[in-house]
């Protein structure tokens, strides 16, 4: 397994931002970019993405934005793009940037235990009627980070969004509309930045 040691890390490593998901199609590549984007030009931290283990969305994204071969790390407007990472890719980048996100995709019980070690932890979800069901199944996990998480939705309706609070006391925050994963307006800006300053380690 996995372990980011925590215990032993300086103030020269980076801060770890986790990004994962209730199922496909929530959303969590795309806020991952979001993300880093915002944090290398807004923020003005050296950041990178790490798409963790058997995903594929960041080798096209290499050979479209970058000329790629869709396996080796790119660089897109100041972030750098690790496709189909590992232990081996995160141990290094720990070390070399200051803001790390890892984009985990659908969380499976495999990469469950590496999401909860993240300094910020992101989970979207669909709360969508034909999708609320990847949001159950994973009920379990998600009561584990009820306090810490930021917990983020895309889809669904309002009426949703207050049934879901109700019944499991988990309060969703809606993503702003952004279309564009590498253009920050100022809603979005708002609202990452108050993940960002809410969350950070040793902030608070």
């Amino acid at each position: 397994m996995v372990r980011l040691d925590t215990e032993r890390r300086d103030a020269a490593d980076a801060v770890t931002i986790g990004v994962a998901s209730a199922g496909k199609g929530c959303g969590a590549t795309h806020f991952a970019l979001l993300f880093a984007n915002y944090l290398a030009a807004v923020e003005r931290k050296r950041t990178a993405v790490l798409e963790w283990k058997e995903q594929t969305a960041f080798g096209q994204l290499g050979k479209i934005c970058a000329g790629e071969n869709g396996l080796d790390p790119f660089s897109v407007l100041g972030v750098d793009y690790y496709p189909q990472s590992g232990a081996r890719e995160l141990g290094r980048c720990l070390k070399e940037y200051q803001v790390l996100l890892l984009d985990f995709g659908s969380l499976e019980e495999a990469d469950a235990p590496l999401f909860f070690q993240c300094g910020i932890c992101c989970f979207l979800a669909s709360l969508n009627e034909w999708k609320i069901g990847g949001l159950l199944c994973r009920r379990q996990w998600i009561l584990q980070g009820r306090k810490q998480w930021n917990y983020l939705m895309v889809f669904g309706s309002e009426e949703a969004r207050r049934e879901v609070e109700r019944r499991y006391h988990l309060a969703f925050q809606r993503i702003p509309f952004a279309p564009d994963a590498f253009s920050i307006g100022r809603e979005m800006a708002a609202f990452l930045s108050k993940i960002w300053e809410r969350s950070r380690p040793g902030e608070n």
